[in-house]
């Protein structure tokens, strides 16, 4: 009988646990937005104010908060932070971050130390505003390196980010970063239309490798796919080698060529 019991008593144990082995999985949703909306109209001078929300998207009940972080990005050409202007939830911390390129990124983050702090489903982390002081497109302002941890902090759960563009008109300004090569000029291109490919800048003793997105040339521009989202610049990439480089070679070639050349004749005149 006893046996029977503990047999019972594990069953028991399978079946309780089962809903938590089986749980899904917390789902969230960083969501910008500017003046309320995911698209605003502006002229150069307005001041546009950007919130951050986070909202658990398999859920509507409070959950536990133990950290989360969000970049929020934005073209330091197109806007400028106003001072002083973040209003946050309690326990946020924010930073401004100047980046290699033109961008900046304003951080929000949240980390709890006393093992997490309840959360509503849908929490407004923050708000900051911005300066258009852009005179002509488009820009993005999207979040990025973006996080929700799991308790232990090994891990974090799944994140989906909804970014928002701000226009002054829809003719996106493109220019070209050549990385030391010969200068391309700056074009406009239609805000979500394909981008007209320039020609190739030239660069001595380099072989042109493409136009990258990104300053750290880790993503490719194509032009036959990729659409325009905003104001941007492309940046060069370049591999060692080419015509130049070739013509290079034959200055050592040639003389040798020749020399050889030279030693043959006097050979067979001495033969003679």
């Amino acid at each position: 009988m006893r046996k029977l019991w503990n047999i019972g008593m594990a069953l028991l144990l399978v079946v309780l646990m089962i809903p938590s082995v089986f749980a899904a999985e917390p789902e969230f949703l960083l969501e910008l937005s500017v003046d309320g909306a995911d698209t605003k109209q502006v002229q150069t001078g307005d001041i546009v104010t950007v919130m951050f929300a986070l909202e658990r998207t398999d859920s509507k009940e409070p959950y536990t908060m133990y950290a989360m972080q969000n970049q929020i990005r934005y073209d330091s050409e197109f806007f400028e932070l106003v001072d002083g202007s973040a209003l946050v939830s309690s326990g946020i911390e924010t930073t401004d971050l100047a980046l290699r390129d033109n961008f900046r990124e304003f951080y929000m983050n949240f980390l709890s130390l006393t093992g997490g702090e309840k959360w509503d489903s849908r929490t407004v982390v923050g708000t900051f505003q911005l300066k258009v002081i852009g005179t002509g497109g488009s820009s993005r302002i999207t979040c990025q390196n973006y996080m929700v941890s799991h308790p232990d902090g090994a891990g974090t759960y799944p994140v989906t980010a909804q970014d928002v563009t701000v226009s002054i008109h829809s003719q996106c300004i493109v220019e070209f970063e050549p990385n030391g090569g010969s200068a391309v000029e700056p074009m406009t291109a239609e805000l979500g239309q394909l981008l007209k490919k320039p020609a190739d800048p030239r660069r001595e003793g380099y072989t042109f490798a493409g136009w990258y997105r990104d300053f750290d040339l880790q993503e490719p521009w194509n032009f036959d796919t990729d659409t325009v989202e905003s104001n941007m610049t492309l940046y060069a990439k370049w591999t060692e080698g080419g015509e130049a480089a070739g013509s290079l070679l034959w200055l050592w070639i040639l003389p040798l060529v020749l020399a050889v050349a030279v030693i043959w004749v006097i050979v067979k005149r001495k033969k003679k």
